[in-house]
């Protein structure tokens, strides 16, 4: 799905005009045709596809996770960079350049109900940030997507973890297509590892943390995906005890679920199911109003999918994993209960609400 792009291009606007207030359109091209489009099933090829698209206008990298340790100390954690291309067609050269990078890295510490979240930018010349086929970095953050390990740290908290894939990778809407509105070209290119073993530290403050667990990786690049009348999203990406997981995207559209919403279940064998609007249902169970914004945002949900016989409630660790950014957003890691093809069953994984106010 198309995560964070209006912020990502509101907040850059602020950090390279210096700007107090700033609108969506300041940073848009006023012809997308100067960008390459997602508009067609593409051959995906690897390891190239870890990699950049700097012709796209806007990509991520995107990992989240359910990790524990031996006392029985529980964190989530989130590492995401992003890509922009500001501006097409512009010559890149030493410190010029039309490659913007932005990341995010945060911790929950569910026992101490303890939310740690961070932001940097940089721009992407001079080694400063960037990408390939077997790392992205920006200062000190690195994704080594060719050993699959996480590695980020800011002020006295920091992670450094080593992923290994128990599932094949998933290619999400249309073979890897994923459509986010009717307009050709308004689709991304997308595809995740939804089954990541985890183990590596945790270091917040003084205290280091030998943890284990399971990550989430999703991958997108796109240009102009959304429509102007989505208002934001709920993205799950749900991890059951029985080795289905379950991605859903919920776009809202007047505070309804567009049509163009949409998610797969992966069973234990790799095995996409599709899940579109019509089979899901959706309730929310309870809401959380952030003592800093006075946003409300949903903190627990039910959700049933009857031809999947699966029927989930999904509740926040901790309420407060909202990210306190130039545009706010929550982001936190989730516990799941509920059955599936009727068997108990429970989980871990993680939600992302954006466009709540």
């Amino acid at each position: 799905m198309i995560r964070l792009k209006q912020y990502f291009l509101i907040s850059l606007t602020l950090v390279l005009t210096g700007a107090k207030a700033a609108t969506l359109d300041s940073l848009r091209s006023k012809d997308y045709k100067a960008y390459a489009r997602a508009n067609q099933v593409i051959d995906f090829q690897f390891p190239r596809d870890y990699g950049p698209h700097e012709d796209f206008q806007t990509e991520w990298w995107y990992f989240t996770g359910n990790l524990k340790d031996k006392e029985g100390n529980e964190f989530g954690y989130q590492l995401t960079i992003f890509r922009n291309n500001i501006a097409a067609n512009f010559p890149k050269r030493g410190l010029k350049t039309n490659q913007i990078y932005m990341g995010h890295f945060a911790i929950s510490d569910i026992r101490k109900n303890k939310f740690y979240s961070y932001e940097i930018f940089q721009r992407g010349a001079a080694g400063l940030a960037g990408a390939n086929s077997k790392e992205i970095w920006i200062n000190n953050w690195t994704i080594d997507t060719e050993n699959m390990r996480l590695k980020a740290s800011h002020e006295n908290i920091s992670i450094d973890l080593d992923l290994n894939s128990v599932k094949e990778l998933t290619l999400q809407g249309n073979k890897g297509l994923s459509q986010k509105s009717p307009e050709i070209g308004n689709a991304s290119y997308y595809y995740s590892y939804t089954r990541l073993a985890s183990k590596g530290e945790i270091v917040i403050k003084d205290r280091t943390y030998d943890v284990t667990g399971l990550s989430w990786m999703d991958r997108e690049w796109s240009t102009s995906a959304l429509s102007n009348k989505q208002q934001g999203w709920d993205w799950f990406s749900l991890q059951l005890s029985d080795s289905t997981d379950l991605m859903y995207y919920q776009i809202r559209e007047d505070n309804t679920a567009g049509n163009y919403s949409s998610g797969s279940l992966v069973d234990q064998k790799s095995t996409k199911t599709p899940i579109e609007a019509e089979d899901i249902e959706i309730k929310i169970l309870e809401y959380w109003i952030s003592p800093e914004t006075r946003i409300k945002y949903p903190s627990e949900w039910q959700i049933t999918i009857s031809k999947e016989k699966l029927k989930l409630n999904i509740k926040a660790k901790i309420n407060n994993q909202e990210h306190l950014f130039s545009y706010y957003y929550w982001e936190g890691a989730v516990i799941i209960k509920g059955n599936h093809k009727d068997k108990l069953v429970s989980g871990e994984g993680y939600v992302e609400l954006t466009g709540y106010q």
